[in-house]
């Protein structure tokens, strides 16, 4: 069992590890722009290392270089990520859609292709290596700075804001638009309170992460299948597929439902933890 983490070595390491993960996966994107996992963990490592660095780096002088730079890096992998997500979900299906899955993989595929190629030739050497320096800098300065001055759980109240801000007071059905949007906060919320072990009881802080991953992962269920659909549409109109869909988008659209309305369930239980993760240090 791994050892808890102190907010010294917090403070220490948080953010020198995920700039490392960072730059090893995004090395391997570089290497094989068709490794799906380098994709995938080449997205996280950056999501969690701007959450991290965001509770942790904000005043540091190179950080907002850093900051601008890693939406970026994560809305191009992306545009690959999205479309290797359609494909794994288009291998799962019934016998009458297997031949409307089976041609929109075809179409899709071809354009992961294109993509694919296209992050090869975006993701220079040079933009890694400039993150990478970046970030160096900033761990120094970071470092540097007295342990008094690392975040604590109150700094997490703006998150918690955001996200409730969102859901919190009216009973509703969101649109799947809003859905990413509460995701995408509590992402971000998830993250940074997990730099934070240290100021939690240990029974406390699994408690969050296990509230916080929960919702999450039913939330990008939904998302996927939001995705899927999209693009199934774009091919429609685009008459890049003949076979019909109806059946297959007909599934898609109830697996969509039913992860709605337990994501909506999942996302009210949150409001109950509100003065547990953003509470006094323990």
């Amino acid at each position: 069992m791994k050892p808890r983490r102190t907010l010294r070595t917090s403070r220490n390491d948080v953010l020198d590890r995920l700039a490392a993960w960072l730059d090893r996966e995004l090395r391997k994107v570089r290497r094989n722009p068709a490794n799906v996992d380098a994709i995938h963990d080449a997205r996280v490592a950056a999501r969690r290392l701007l959450a991290a660095g965001e509770l942790w780096a904000a005043p540091a002088a190179d950080w907002a270089d850093v900051r601008d730079r890693l939406p970026r890096v994560i809305r191009r992998l992306g545009r690959v990520r999205n479309i290797d997500v359609a494909v794994a979900l288009l291998q799962e299906g019934t016998a009458e859609d297997e031949s409307a899955r089976r041609e929109l993989s075809r179409h899709l595929r071809k354009i992961r292709k294109e993509k694919r190629g296209e992050i090869g030739d975006w993701l220079t050497k040079r933009k890694v290596d400039r993150i990478q320096e970046d970030m160096k800098a900033v761990v120094r300065e970071v470092r540097e700075k007295p342990v008094l001055d690392a975040p604590h759980p109150s700094d997490l109240a703006p998150h918690f804001a955001r996200v409730t801000s969102l859901f919190a007071g009216r009973p509703w059905a969101p649109t799947a638009e809003e859905a990413h949007a509460i995701r995408r906060e509590i992402r971000r919320l998830r993250y940074a309170h997990e730099t934070l072990e240290w100021a939690y009881k240990p029974e406390d802080f699994r408690r969050i992460v296990q509230a916080l991953q929960r919702i999450q992962e039913i939330a990008g269920d939904w998302q996927d299948r939001c995705i899927i659909e999209k693009l199934a549409a774009k091919a429609i109109r685009r008459g890049k597929v003949t076979v019909p869909l109806t059946g297959f988008l007909s599934r898609v659209q109830s697996e969509s439902k039913s992860l709605a309305e337990r994501f909506v369930r999942a996302a009210a239980e949150l409001v109950d933890l509100r003065g547990l993760i953003v509470g006094e240090v323990r």
